[in-house]
């Protein structure tokens, strides 16, 4: 019996059951059920086939394996860095930081977590082992089942092996910072003014611009940003904080400053994060709500995959519908 396999027969098929990982994301999507049964998910980095620039890593498998392995060859996945995250956070798991859809700073230019995931193995509510996606992006056809467990904190599946796309680390790599004035759209002007910026962070006070890339590529933006006032930083940004949510693009500014938390934008992707237990309530119209309950339905009709989590926990729905 494989590793896979085993997982499966733990999971079974009927009573209440929770996966559990590095338990550092363990406190969203509300409270888990005290009374179902933990699993932990197989671990290991299974593959890394640099010249096709992919990793095949299971589920239980500590980012800062991945990472460190993945260094090694001088590539990177989506997945946030101790940098991003802190000491304590990045304990965490790879399976755990795709199944709260975490992608970390660079989000702007390697994609959401979920665009990164070209295939996928998971436990049914049933008990079985199921496959999604493929290695090559040319055998990947059918439901994209990938994108759906990304982000649904286990309430459809249990992952158990994932193949990542992977990119080269690049050359150069350099952060800068302005203060940013109240009502100044500055995070918005850099992107429009720069080639390609490896990420735009926003707080309060401050707007953090990374460049990464060709040398060449980063000194041209680097005279642009000069001329914008900004200065190059010896330090990391501020870390991402625990909770994040969505708002809508161009708007991350004006509904955090509304919201009055210590929050960390994302510019360009429609990411808030903040440490805050509260937070603003994203939106999400009736036809939406209505697909995710019924594809929990769907996938778990017992509800007995990490009972007490909702993926919705948290959001509106919005009430006023289009003619």
């Amino acid at each position: 019996m494989t590793m896979l396999e085993r997982f499966a027969t733990e999971v079974g098929a009927t009573d209440p059951v929770s996966c559990v990982g590095g338990r550092t994301q363990w406190d969203q999507a509300g409270i888990a059920d005290a009374s179902a049964r933990e699993v932990s998910a197989p671990t290991g980095v299974v593959e890394i086939v640099p010249e096709e620039m992919i990793v095949r890593v299971r589920a239980g498998t500590p980012l800062v394996e991945l990472h460190q392995a993945l260094a090694e060859v001088k590539q990177r996945v989506a997945l946030p860095s101790p940098a991003e995250l802190g000491a304590e956070r990045f304990a965490g798991t790879v399976g755990g930081a795709l199944a709260v859809a975490h992608g970390g700073w660079r989000q702007l230019c390697l994609g959401p977590p979920r665009d990164s995931v070209m295939e996928v193995t998971y436990v049914t509510a049933a008990g079985e082992l199921s496959k999604s996606g493929g290695a090559v992006v040319k055998n990947v056809s059918g439901f994209d089942i990938c994108r759906l467990l990304v982000g649904a904190h286990g309430t459809l599946g249990f992952m158990a092996e994932f193949v990542l796309r992977a990119s080269p680390v690049p050359e150069a790599s350099q952060w800068f910072r302005r203060e940013l004035e109240q009502g100044d759209k500055l995070p918005n002007r850099v992107q429009d003014a720069i080639h390609a910026p490896g990420s735009i962070l926003c707080t309060g006070s401050h707007v953090f611009v990374l460049l990464e890339g060709h040398p060449a590529d980063v000194a041209a933006d680097r005279t642009v940003l000069s001329g914008l006032g900004f200065s190059e930083m010896a330090e990391d940004p501020p870390r991402l904080g625990r909770n994040h949510w969505s708002a809508r693009r161009g708007s991350e500014l004006a509904r955090g400053q509304e919201s009055g938390l210590e929050f960390v934008g994302l510019t360009g992707t429609g990411m808030l994060t903040a440490n805050s237990e509260t937070v603003p309530a994203s939106t999400l119209s009736p036809v939406a709500a209505s697909m995710n309950r019924r594809l929990k339905e769907r996938f778990d009709p017992t509800g007995r995959l990490n009972p007490g989590r909702d993926p919705l926990f948290g959001i509106t729905v919005n009430q006023e519908t289009s003619s």
